[in-house]
């Protein structure tokens, strides 16, 4: 796929030429599986505790650490390796609309890296976690309204989610290619002038220390005894929850939960 989203005459490679390339630097697959695994998280804490349980502070802290993910991927597809740069797969609706098309009718271009549906699936699920973690913020001033669309937004991520990974499943059976698996080893087959010509572990060492020292610096300036953290960095002050000393509920909070 070129930079507008159109599609090459790389369908028409004869599957015999292909080898197995690098497609997915490391930094790309640190960030993915970072931001899958806090999003999964926050889902499963929300699902299984009350808003004013200690534990679902876990729940915003998780949202938090996604901000950071979302950065460093930004900065990643700005700067990063061919296939995880935006520059690479950043496509114009018509490209979309053609290459769902040409799905339906069994004639989708083989990809190496995204092709337009997952290029628009990547967007919504870098877009969405900043508006999630917007609204459930602004949950705290007990706005009823952001707490619905703090929820509509989350269950709008698992939609994606669903839609990126049957994609990928009916990628993978209709081109072979090992798309599943990519995001693990970062190898697909494809031709050889397709391939990126590392893994870039430096930036994945330093995106791991970036992620690290956030969590770190969100770990030392919470207080687990009132439930609240200043934000590194500013005078923000956000309450996660019930104070350890005052129990999981507020009665004149709760009486219309």
């Amino acid at each position: 796929m070129t930079g507008n989203g159109s599609t090459s005459t790389e369908s028409k490679d004869d599957p015999a030429s292909h080898v197995t390339i690098r497609v997915w630097d490391l930094p790309t697959r640190l960030l993915h599986w970072a931001l899958a695994g806090l999003f999964a998280a926050a889902m499963v804490l929300a699902a299984l505790t009350s808003e004013h349980s200690p534990a679902f502070r876990w729940h915003m802290l998780a949202g938090l650490m996604m901000v950071a993910v979302v950065a460093l991927r930004v900065v990643w597809g700005l700067f990063g390796s061919k296939h995880a740069r935006f520059g690479s797969f950043l496509c114009g609706p018509g490209a979309l609309l053609r290459y769902l098309g040409d799905s339906l009718k069994g004639r989708d271009a083989r990809q190496a890296g995204h092709n337009p549906g997952a290029a628009y699936g990547a967007i919504a699920m870098l877009v969405l976690p900043l508006a999630i973690v917007a609204t459930g913020l602004m949950v705290q001033g007990r706005k009823e309204i952001f707490e619905e669309l703090h929820k509509a937004l989350a269950y709008g991520m698992v939609a994606v989610v669903a839609g990126h990974l049957l994609g990928l499943g009916l990628h993978a059976f209709r081109h072979r290619d090992r798309t599943i698996g990519s995001m693990v080893t970062g190898l697909k087959r494809g031709m050889g002038k397709e391939g990126i010509s590392s893994f870039h572990p430096i930036p994945a060492l330093v995106a791991l220390l970036l992620l690290g020292g956030w969590g770190a610096a969100l770990a030392t300036s919470f207080d687990a005894r009132t439930g609240s953290l200043v934000l590194p960095g500013t005078q923000v002050k956000l309450q996660l929850g019930e104070g350890a000393e005052r129990g999981d509920v507020h009665p004149s909070e709760d009486d219309d939960d």
